[in-house]
């Protein structure tokens, strides 16, 4: 079974105005909204008690070579939307900052904003079979660890 919503902005602005049953009945309000708000309101359409997508929290991490760890903010990502894979939305990368070059890694965590600790231990082990095999800076090293 299906709903048909008609909504209207964008970002914060965006807002629903009302759900019909029928796509006909929407596009009687839609016209309506239009004639006040031209190409701001649309018809969207959505299955009814669909399947509920499962959701991740995920974070990114940058080492430098020394070691030196940042960890970002916890992010929820929907699984339908990456691969099986410790780095889903993203992978491992180098990045050159002044000097010095960055290993970019995103990380699947857990147990969400509690995960930093963890996710700064599995960015050094990262950085160290990298250093380990002295490919620091390489594509190849991003190879040995998933990339």
């Amino acid at each position: 079974m299906k709903v048909w919503l008609v909504t209207e902005g964008e970002y914060s602005e965006y807002g629903i105005v009302a759900a019909f049953s029928t796509k006909a009945k929407a596009r009687v309000l839609l016209k309506r909204v239009e004639h006040f708000h031209p190409g701001y309101a649309r018809i969207e359409e959505y299955e009814l008690d669909a399947t509920l997508p499962s959701y991740r929290w995920e974070r990114s991490a940058w080492i430098s070579r020394e070691g030196k760890v940042e960890v970002g903010e916890a992010i929820v990502c929907e699984e339908t939307m990456v691969e099986e894979s410790p780095y889903s939305w993203g992978l491992p990368f180098f990045l050159p900052q002044g000097k010095e070059e960055w290993l970019c890694l995103t990380i699947v965590a857990k147990d969400g904003e509690r995960e930093t600790a963890r996710c700064a231990k599995i960015a050094n082990e990262k950085r160290a079979i990298i250093l380990a095999n002295n490919l620091w800076g390489d594509e190849r090293g991003l190879q040995l660890i998933g990339g």
